[in-house]
Formats: structure tokens, sequence, C-alpha cells
């Protein structure tokens, strides 16, 4: 399903492959195309080591040849939807964070404009730090993790942050833990909710 050119480049890593060959005596994940009988093109990963005699000297070569057709169907489309997601990331009106444990690893722009920081100044920065030291904010910072992972979600869940410059910003929280292996990791759909408190 891809358009593929068999140009100068395509010449040029198989005579590197070749030379790379003699050299060390072995190739491996060397990916290229082979042609088939009926015209089409199809994506392999090979393994090629050279065959020596007793005496040392080459006599030829012995070659692993996968057809990575399927693998690279499946690699497009997990780029087509972490491109999707990306835009949605960078897009979304909302501020987008995900926390690993209680430290932010990402963060959209509508976060940097909800708080007042810089992508890299709030990378890496916990979200304890986020909320004002005061005992009462303190307790409900604990009680919103408590029941994030108790619940699976959490949904409405209104909080006082502190922007950067000291004034104080009511968001709305909607947040769900990720699944990545052991790690513990979350993500998070906030909005300035300021405008609404004050009229409220």
């Amino acid at each position: 399903g891809e358009v593929v050119e068999i140009g100068e480049e395509f010449f040029n890593d198989a005579m590197e492959m070749s030379a790379k060959l003699f050299e060390e005596g072995r190739i491996t994940h060397w990916e290229s195309y082979y042609l088939r009988n009926d015209g089409t093109l199809v994506p392999v990963e090979m393994k090629i080591a050279n065959l020596c005699n007793a005496e040392g000297d080459g006599i030829g070569a012995v070659g692993i040849i996968r057809d990575i057709t399927e693998r690279r169907k499946t690699e497009r489309k997990l780029k087509k939807s972490r491109d999707f997601l990306e835009k949605i990331f960078r897009t979304s009106v909302d501020g987008i964070m995900v926390t690993e444990k209680t430290s932010i690893t990402m963060v959209n722009e509508a976060v940097e404009k909800i708080l007042g920081y810089s992508r890299d100044e709030i990378i890496g920065k916990s979200t304890i730090e986020l909320s004002p030291q005061e005992t009462e904010y303190y307790n409900k910072g604990k009680e919103f993790v408590e029941k994030l992972f108790e619940h699976g979600v959490v949904v409405g869940e209104e909080r006082t942050w502190l922007r950067k410059d000291g004034t104080l910003v009511e968001i709305e929280i909607n947040a769900a833990p990720l699944r990545d292996g052991n790690d513990i990791k979350s993500v998070a759909g906030i909005r300035d909710i300021t405008a609404r408190k004050r009229a409220e």
C-alpha cells in the first residue's frame, strides 16, 4: 500500500551493506526490499553471515530473510494514530497534563497559558508544587490522588492551583490512570474555571 522509490539511495545502501559484510563478516537487521515475481516490492529484514572453510577462506554466505510487510503496516497505523493524538494534544483548548507518580512529564500549550509557566519550567515539577501550601489545599490534593487510584477515574474535580505569578486559579480536572507496565502514570484534562467561579 505504500509507494517506494528505488533510486540511488537504495543502491548506495546495498553497496554499504555489502562492504560491511566483507569487513565484519555479518550484517544484522538490514531492512531493504525484494522484487516479487509479480513485480511488487516486499519489505524485508535480513541477517547475513559469511561462511568460511577450515582455512578461514570465504566460501559464501548464509542469510535469514523475513517479510516485514505486516510490521510496516502496523508501524504506519501507529504513526498515524500518534500524529492524530499529537494534534489533539497540541490544539486542545483545555489543558492536558501527563504525570508519573506526582512528577509532570508532559503538558500542552493550554496548561502553559493556565499556569503561566513555560513547558520547560513545568516539566519535572511535582503537582504538589502547583497547589497553595496551606493544609486545606494539601489535603484536597491528597484526597484527589487517592480517589484517582481507588476509582480509576476522577471527573469534574475542582481544585485551586497557584500560577507562576503567585495568583490563584480555579480549575476543573478530569483524570484517569495510564497503564504503562509498572509505571504509575495518569493523564488529566484541565479547565480554567476562575471566571465561572467568580460569576457563581
